[in-house]
Formats: structure tokens, sequence, C-alpha cells
């Protein structure tokens, strides 16, 4: 997982007792926007496990999703949801499926024009914003 692994590459040190340590060098911002687009570059592929909520504040409703996102550069992307009921969404990096085991029935669109048009841009090689 590029997320942890960096977590830990930045904030991991020696393993000597406290006081046996010398005060780590404090890295400027600079320096750590190279170390995270670094890494960045590096990933070929990234998966993690997902929960995402999803207000609805007309209606007074909070919807909440749960399962496992992968992506792979270049382009392609899959959604596997577990909650609150089983669907996949799936991408080659121009359409996107849509399946819900359930029901028994797949959906296919072009991914310019799904929910999911922004999500890509890890799979494509497309850089973090730098603000």
């Amino acid at each position: 997982m590029v997320t942890f692994s960096l977590i830990l590459l930045l904030a991991a040190g020696d393993a000597a007792p406290p006081s046996a340590q010398a005060k780590p060098a404090r890295l400027e911002l600079p320096a750590v926007v190279a170390r995270v687009q670094s890494r960045y570059d590096q990933a070929k592929d990234f998966q993690a496990r997902f929960t995402q909520k999803y207000s609805r504040s007309v209606v007074g409703r909070v919807s909440v999703s749960a399962g496992q996102v992968h992506f792979k550069k270049p382009g392609r992307m899959r959604w596997d949801y577990d909650k609150p009921e089983a669907r996949m969404f799936l991408s080659n990096g121009q359409l996107l499926w849509l399946y819900e085991p359930e029901e028994k029935q797949a959906f296919k669109q072009d991914l310019k024009t799904s929910q999911f048009a922004g999500s890509p841009g890890f799979s494509h090689g497309q850089r973090p914003n730098r603000r």
C-alpha cells in the first residue's frame, strides 16, 4: 500500500531508545513533497479498503458504502462494493462497467460521462495536485 508505506518511510526513526537518538532533522515542505512525489512516480498500482459516506442534505439522509478499490497504471481501476450491497465498477480507462450480481445485470458507459470521471488520475499516471 503506497500511502501506508509512505507514512512509515517518513515517520520511521532509528531503533535506538529516544534518549539515545539525536534530534532528527526537520524536513522542509519542498523535501516532503519531493519524497511523496517520488513514491507516487514509482507506484505501479494501489489498493485499499474504503468507506464512503454520501450525504443527501435535501432529504436528510446519509448512505454508507464500503469495499475495496484497485488502481493499476495505466488507466485501469476496479471498485468492489460489499456494503450496502455487492456491486462492481470496472474500467480500462475508456469504458466503465457496472455489475450488480444480485440483479444479474451489467451496464457499460463511456468513463468520461460517468460518476467516476475524475477517479482514474492515479491509474493514468497523473501527478497529484500541488497546492
